[in-house]
């Protein structure tokens, strides 16, 4: 698997330019999560070494620092449920391009492309889900009305009918 087919992974999934170098020397949260995500990947899915990976970020990092962002990952994938998901996200979107990869006549811009509108289709079927949820809310809040008003009324309810007392 190639470093730069990880950065855009990172880098569309985050939102966050790791390419960017004023981005890489900032040590706010969500640049060094993200710089994190991109190590512990690139230790996973390629072959290079700690101080490698660390020569694919402007400006260089050392291998330490690569060393650091590999175990706060490990650490917080297990204590946060957050950075867990965005890490499983991002290792299942490699996992995609390192599938499709292996087929021939691959396109990597056309297999990212695909897998982003996949995760649209995805990120809608989540809000239409969202919604038949909160509709079955209101649904059941109105039987629990109906089953008070019927009960005031003198009807005695069971599962299978009403009948009156």
């Amino acid at each position: 698997m190639d470093t730069n087919i990880i950065k855009e992974i990172v880098i569309n999934a985050t939102e966050i330019d790791i390419l960017n170098p004023e981005i890489n020397t900032s040590r706010k949260k969500e640049y060094v999560e993200a710089r994190m995500y991109y190590y512990t990947l690139c230790r996973e899915y390629t072959q290079l070494s700690l101080d490698a990976i660390a020569k694919t970020i402007v400006p260089q990092k050392n291998h330490a620092t690569v060393i650091h962002g590999i175990r706060s990952c490990q650490k917080d994938v297990k204590n946060y449920t957050n950075i867990r998901n965005m890490y499983n996200n991002l290792r299942s979107r490699v996992e995609y391009v390192k599938q499709k990869s292996e087929e021939k006549d691959i396109n990597f811009q056309n297999t990212l492309s695909h897998l982003f509108n996949l995760e649209e289709a995805n990120e809608k079927l989540i809000q239409e889900n969202k919604t038949l949820i909160n509709q079955l809310q209101e649904l059941k809040e109105n039987v629990k009305k109906q089953n008070k008003y019927l009960q005031e009324q003198g009807y005695k309810l069971n599962k299978n009918r009403t009948t009156k007392i």
